[in-house]
């Protein structure tokens, strides 16, 4: 993001649009690599095909492309595992087992990790601009917006996640949390003060299918987003053909310290109006903490929510149901 315009920019604006007069660069799409070529242990090349999942037609003929100095493989954290292990660099059994000749035997697509996340729906009072008056593309409303937008002002301006927080328990919070994750916390956080162990963010309105909600409803979503999660998941590779779906797994949750980090925060905001029923645990019957719904703000004096075992149990369920990626893979 340049400083000077404060704009958000993608790779090819930056590395590409502008180099359309460069000779010595040539962008081949609607093509696939299926493997990189190697000289013994160095990389030399890659191989490519056409794609036929954007071009049915495509040549399939195997096309094979040197390199004088390098070869880089930047096709993201899932695309680069599998090009890797097409290639012979991964698990040496796993590899052979496919007939894929082993160039090096290593851990590829073994590590897979991603920020987890589970999104919380809230109502907020009936008169505050929200998203949702976007969402809703309600032409009249639109065409407002849109006029701002040209100068730089309005709600299309906003980058969705306008506010956001790093988080961390207290004592009294990490007795309640659970053994799994305290063993994390001495491991991983008690000695890094400036770790977060979430990130919260929040978003102004319902970014999901309006479907899913009342008609002029007005929201706010609560983002908490595991900073450093225990889980790890896998990318591996069925096939030497490239076209095969990879064994893919997220790992999301697998490890229970991940699931007992979830924390409850939004009721003390003043423009509170209760949690949307359909979009959060179902509490049994008789709870403290079941979703209410309120025709103004709350008491800045309300007690902090006692959860049950029951309680934990609807809400462990939730997570595991509602949790998502935040599309920030690595490994």
């Amino acid at each position: 993001m340049p400083t000077q315009t404060g704009h958000r920019q993608d790779a090819a604006h930056r590395y590409i649009h502008g180099q359309s007069g460069n000779k010595r660069l040539h962008v081949m799409t609607k093509t696939l690599v299926k493997r990189i070529l190697f000289d013994g242990t160095k990389a030399v090349g890659v191989e490519v095909i056409g794609n036929k999942n954007q071009d049915k037609d495509a040549n399939q003929t195997p096309r094979e492309i040197r390199a004088r100095k390098l070869v880089v493989v930047s096709a993201g954290a899932i695309g680069s595992a599998v090009v890797l292990q097409r290639s012979g660099l991964g698990q040496a059994n796993q590899l052979s087992e496919l007939g894929i000749k082993v160039v090096a035997d290593l851990p590829v697509g073994a590590n897979y990790e991603d920020h987890s996340s589970c999104i919380a729906t809230y109502h907020v009072a009936d008169d505050l601009e929200t998203l949702d008056l976007v969402m809703e593309r309600d032409p009249s409303v639109m065409e407002r917006y849109l006029a701002q937008f040209i100068h730089g002002k309005g709600l299309l301006t906003s980058n969705v996640t306008d506010a956001g927080s790093k988080i961390r328990p207290t004592a009294e919070e990490l007795e309640r949390i659970g053994p799994a994750f305290r063993e994390v916390w001495k491991r991983q956080f008690e000695s890094a003060p400036d770790k977060p162990v979430f990130i919260q963010t929040v978003v102004n309105g319902f970014l999901g299918p309006r479907t899913a909600v009342p008609k002029n409803s007005r929201f706010m979503m609560f983002g908490h987003i595991a900073a450093y999660p225990v889980s790890k998941g896998h990318v591996h590779i069925t096939s030497a053909d490239p076209y095969s779906l990879p064994d893919f797994s997220t790992g999301f949750f697998e490890e229970k310290a991940d699931v007992e980090i979830q924390v409850e925060i939004a009721r003390r905001m003043p423009s509170y109006r209760g949690e949307y029923a359909p979009l959060h645990p179902k509490y049994p019957d008789g709870s403290s903490a079941s979703c209410v719904r309120l025709d103004s703000s709350p008491s800045f004096n309300m007690e902090d929510l006692v959860y049950t075992e029951e309680d934990d149990i609807a809400i462990e369920e939730f997570v595991r149901q509602r949790g998502d990626t935040t599309w920030h893979s690595v490994g």
